[in-house]
């Protein structure tokens, strides 16, 4: 016993005096955060690429320092390529889309840099075709290290209610409510089933002799369909909810006037896939989480999130067989506007 007290004792004294050399900061990794949305329906496809930073110091003095967080433009190289299902190597690109760098978005203030924030674009409509696979690729030109991640183009999928010509609220005068539908993937359509589904609507009206609108989103439906042939999704929306939202949303300093549009409502319904939807689950506030919060990147040798997603399927409706009981409803909000 006294032979195994006396060795630890010895253990301890050699640990002690030994002379530790580790520094976090010593060994450098690059890290390269890279965050994309791929829309076929967008005219213009954006890609943020950003580096994780490390160093001696206040890290609230590093975020404000530019050169901290964002690459120089002589630096990195954003491609995306195009290439078909079966060519999941992507061995023959049949497209391939060059990004060009730009410091024209302005970030907003916040504790990291709010200096110029710069951005990577590409006019991308019409090139995004369903049936193909896409491979966002960033390379650093000075240190050959390649960041790289794959996604495919949602499906298309249409609204089956309400339709164009009969947008209505139906109930009692104070549980008005409208039932909207839509197939979660049209039958022989390619690209990915989407995974998770929003309902919004945008309504359009005139400040100050401007047309403007505002875009209020409501519940998200989950589709838990993930091959096969086409499922109906729904969602009830009532007309209170509606009015409850836009009254956060209106500046009711301001006079208002009602578009001449025949219907100041548009709906949409607006899609993305499992990787955007496993991404916005991890990282949704929780109060209640004690433990570490999980994480979650697609990206191959970096961290962020390369998706898809969809906000182009919309019905424009030729006219609203229940506005009286919206504009009521609005012109008793008192937040500008008079019986039209």
């Amino acid at each position: 016993m006294k032979a195994k007290i006396f060795l630890l004792c010895c253990l301890a004294v050699a640990f002690c005096s030994c002379n530790v050399d580790f520094d976090p900061n010593t060994e450098w990794k690059e890290t390269t955060i890279v965050y994309s949305l791929l829309d076929q329906d967008d005219d213009t496809t954006f890609v943020r690429v950003e580096k994780a930073f490390l160093g001696k110091g206040n890290y609230i003095e590093f975020a404000e320092v530019r050169d901290s967080i964002y690459y120089k433009e002589e630096d990195i190289d954003v491609k995306m390529y195009e290439a078909y299902t079966w060519d999941e190597n992507f061995n023959t690109p049949s497209d391939t889309f060059q990004f060009i760098y730009t410091t024209a978005y302005q970030k907003q203030e916040g504790e990291f840099s709010n200096e110029e924030s710069p951005i990577y674009y590409c006019v991308t409509r019409g090139r995004i075709r369903q049936n193909r696979l896409y491979k966002l690729v960033v390379t650093n030109l000075k240190t050959g290290n390649i960041v790289s991640s794959t996604t495919s183009p949602l499906a298309t999928f249409n609204i089956l209610k309400p339709e164009s010509n009969n947008f209505v609220f139906n109930g009692t005068k104070n549980n008005l409510k409208m039932d909207i539908e839509w197939n979660n993937k049209n039958n022989n359509s390619y690209g990915a089933m989407p995974k998770l589904f929003q309902p919004m609507i945008r309504f359009y009206y005139m400040e100050n002799n401007v047309e403007k609108f505002i875009d209020v989103s409501f519940g998200k439906v989950v589709n838990q369909y993930s091959a096969g042939t086409s499922h109906k999704m729904t969602y009830t929306l009532t007309m209170q909810s509606l009015l409850n939202a836009l009254k956060t949303k209106l500046d009711n300093n301001q006079p208002k006037q009602w578009t001449n549009r025949t219907n100041p409502l548009e709906l949409t319904i607006a899609a993305c896939d499992i990787a955007m939807y496993d991404y916005m689950n991890i990282n949704r506030a929780d109060e209640n989480m004690l433990t570490e919060r999980p994480f979650y990147t697609n990206i191959d040798n970096g961290v962020g999130l390369f998706a898809s997603r969809r906000r182009g399927i919309k019905i424009v409706f030729d006219r609203y067989t229940s506005l009286d009981d919206f504009v009521n409803g609005l012109v008793g909000l008192n937040v500008g506007f008079t019986t039209k």
